[in-house]
């Protein structure tokens, strides 16, 4: 499986897999090191066996290589994965990368050493790839995340949405990120289909629109233009 890692808009680099499987056995431990909703996992060396009976424990069934089409990881996240699992010393652990990880430190190896701030999204499908570049900009850019959480702040039906984050194996760490993502790029049925989001409650416009003006700003940047103050 040939990869390759493309800066899209300023910071943010993104991998495009062939399939699902291939996706989300690469990304898997690096996103819940990341993210999990388990205390035992999310920053802790763990293997993909232990993973998957904790998942399994959880969820009833083993489901993750079919659950989630889209990852998303800051660049210090990374650094500290690759680290920590990399380095492992105890001959009880499996202290050695899969062969997908491995050829995924590859890739990032030279962002890494370069001390540089950047975000990481993969996806299987077109559809996702918006999603995820909202993840980016709010880890990457203070203003954007400043408006957005503002939004996120008066959504009425914050609390209960994260609720349903929650159930789903999101980490409290990233569910006002979370909710700013599906709130800007979802819609209802989408949304309803996957965490039993309410057909009463609102999706309001506001993000999108703040999401499409950083981006018209982020392209520019791209394009080697000056952006207006």
């Amino acid at each position: 499986m040939s990869l390759q890692l493309k800066e899209i808009l300023p910071g943010i680099y993104h991998i495009k897999f062939p399939n699902q499987y291939g996706l989300t056995s690469t990304f898997m431990r690096l996103q819940e090191f990341y993210e999990s909703s388990f205390e035992e996992i999310r920053n802790q060396y763990f293997t993909v066996e232990q993973y998957m009976d904790r998942y399994a424990q959880e969820f009833g069934n083993f489901m993750y290589f079919s659950d989630w089409n889209g990852f998303n990881v800051p660049g210090d996240v990374i650094s500290r994965f690759f680290r920590k699992f990399s380095n492992i010393k105890s001959r009880h652990t499996y202290q050695y990368l899969t062969i997908k990880e491995k050829r995924l430190l590859k890739l990032v190896l030279p962002l890494i050493q370069s001390d540089t701030n950047f975000y990481l999204i993969a996806t299987h499908k077109d559809q996702d790839l918006q999603h995820e570049i909202a993840h980016g900009f709010w880890y990457l850019n203070d203003k954007y995340q400043k408006a957005m959480m503002k939004l996120v702040s008066k959504y009425e039906h914050v609390n209960e949405f994260k609720e349903l984050l929650l159930k789903k194996g999101y980490g409290e760490n990233v569910l006002d990120d979370e909710v700013h993502a599906y709130l800007t790029h979802g819609t209802k049925t989408y949304l309803k289909n996957q965490f039993k989001f309410k057909q009463t409650w609102s999706l309001p416009t506001k993000f999108k629109q703040v999401f499409d003006k950083h981006k018209k700003e982020q392209k520019k940047i791209m394009e080697g233009k000056k952006v207006d103050a």
